[in-house]
């Protein structure tokens, strides 16, 4: 938690009082100030404005001769290879330099008149995620998916980047390459080798791109000229300044930085954190502010000692308002707190009915539910007692990692031990610590004896129906008794349902054995005359 600490500065007994000084006249008295503060300015705006319009003009360009190369691709497969195609003497691949009768195609002559206008420093490239065998080994970089994945839903725009490649600054600018033609559709579609044989009329069949430099470096060459300018006279105009600031401003300034630095020390933690908490991060904390120490004279009563004071005023408000947004923090906590149990619980409800969905006998039954909540409670060992018709005891059907099955019980006289005493009271029973001597918890690696013995009473209606009884190394928390208040009228539904089916076929059965035997009577039954002798039906 954020705690709350009186930062009320102390006011020496020694002070005097200081005649008003206005911080302006501090400032801008000097001349030099004045035209060291325009120099500043220059500094940071006229660079800015020549990075920004190289950048400008070097997209345009970029963006100009992608365009040309499309519209001459875009002839030379309308106007040259349309023809070529037709005319059975000639051809069009990308070996037309070892071939006379063969001429490049649109492909190619992009890539080789790149390659020429390479040293010009604009360089040219088509590529696309089908290439041709001979181009299989080319891999896009993270511009060329990213320009692939854009041409994806917009084919007509253009995709620009600048982006450092190596120790230059590059301009990147793409153009969809679409298939224009019916013959260039029909080539690819027809071509041995091609990677994709589906294409048509409108497609995006790869990416062109324009890389240009030469504005930039241009604009960076027009830069280094005006900083070292600035440079120079700043360093005249501080060398002026410097006795005067020492004097006049450092002293209070340096107070003003202090304060400030104070408030804003954790804001990069702070800030993160925030934003933490609002993606659901319930876990961070908020740094808390520190204390804010003035040394050596009080604010004085110019601008400075009222930047001072306010960032104090300021200091004491946030240290409020982290109070707050932690009071806040630890509500959402306790609110996810709790959609995180309702969630357990749903869950937990809809795999125990899935666990019961489906035709299963009583002891089948009766393992899948005792296995689930076990497991899902925590349990090292359990055993579930059903109520029984013939006389009401209660019958073992199912164990939960027993030792020997003889360890519980196979049956339970009406009002015998714990199990019946949790019928009674109608709520769950816990046993804490078990006996001495009671069945341990065991495995391969060897035994334990559990600490914990909970009872559950399963009753549907004013009908009870059995018990389950669970030991573990811990008592159920109150999240699993909720759990089980909610399931346990369910699970004794389900066996009551079950019972009543299974005693329902057992009925069925039983007639029709009935009804068949006196049918198969009905058929030889012999016929007593009067004279007391045994006569044939027939």
């Amino acid at each position: 938690m954020l705690a709350a600490t009186d930062t009320t500065p102390t006011r020496p007994d020694t002070m005097t009082t200081a005649a008003p000084r206005s911080l302006f006249w501090k400032l801008f008295l000097p001349i030099g100030a004045a035209l060291g503060l325009c120099a500043l300015a220059a500094a940071i705006v006229v660079p800015r404005y020549i990075e920004r319009n190289a950048e400008r003009e070097a997209v345009t360009a970029a963006r100009e001769t992608a365009r040309q190369f499309t519209l001459l691709r875009q002839y030379y497969t309308a106007n040259v290879v349309a023809k070529v195609m037709a005319h059975p003497g000639l051809r069009a691949g990308s070996d037309h330099l070892d071939h006379p009768d063969t001429i490049p195609l649109p492909a190619t002559m992009v890539l080789e008149l790149g390659e020429l206008l390479r040293d010009s420093g604009v360089n040219l490239k088509l590529y696309s995620p089908y290439p041709f065998p001979n181009r299989a080994n080319r891999v896009l970089d993270s511009f060329g998916e990213d320009a692939w994945a854009y041409f994806q839903r917009h084919p007509d725009q253009a995709y620009t980047r600048t982006e450092r490649l190596g120790r230059a600054t590059v301009v990147r600018v793409a153009l969809a390459d679409k298939m224009i033609a019916q013959s260039c559709v029909d080539c690819h579609n027809s071509l041995p080798g091609s990677p994709r044989t589906d294409w048509k009329l409108g497609d995006v069949r790869g990416v062109l791109e324009v890389d240009s430099s030469l504005q930039l470096e241009t604009g960076r060459r027009a830069i280094y000229a005006v900083l070292a300018t600035l440079a120079a006279l700043l360093l005249l105009a501080g060398l002026f300044l410097r006795l005067f600031y020492q004097r006049a401003i450092a002293g209070p300034l340096e107070q003003a930085l202090a304060a400030i630095g104070a408030l804003t020390a954790a804001s990069d933690a702070k800030v993160a954190a925030a934003q933490a908490i609002a993606a659901g991060d319930l876990d961070r904390d908020l740094a808390p502010v520190p204390a804010l120490a003035l040394h050596g004279a009080a604010p004085g009563n110019d601008e400075l000692g009222s930047l001072l004071r306010s960032v104090q005023r300021n200091l004491e408000l946030q240290r409020a308002l982290d109070g707050a947004f932690a009071a806040m923090l630890v509500s959402l906590r306790a609110a996810r707190l709790r959609d995180t149990e309702r969630d357990w619980l749903k869950t937990s409800q809809n795999e125990l009915a899935e666990a019961m969905r489906g035709d299963f006998s009583t002891a089948e039954l009766a393992d899948r539910v005792l296995r689930y909540l076990a497991q899902r409670l925590g349990a090292g060992l359990g055993a579930l007692y059903l109520v029984s018709g013939a006389d009401g005891a209660l019958e073992r059907v199912a164990t939960y990692a027993l030792l020997s099955r003889h360890d519980a019980p196979a049956r339970l006289a009406p009002g015998q031990g714990l199990p019946w005493q949790a019928l009674r009271e109608r709520r769950m029973l816990c046993l804490d610590p078990v006996p001495a001597d009671y069945m341990a918890i065991g495995s391969a690696l060897g035994t334990a004896r559990p600490t914990v013995l909970t009872v559950w009473p399963l009753w549907h209606g004013d009908t009870a129906v059995g018990v389950l009884e669970l030991g573990a190394f811990r008592p159920c928390t109150a999240l699993e008794q909720e759990l089980m208040a909610l399931v346990r009228e369910a699970c004794a539904l389900s066996f009551s349902m079950q019972q009543a089916h299974r005693h329902t076929e057992r009925l069925l059965r039983q007639a029709r054995e009935q009804r068949g035997g006196d049918v198969a009577n009905g058929g030889a039954r012999p016929h007593v005359s009067g004279g007391g002798q045994a006569i044939d039906g027939a």
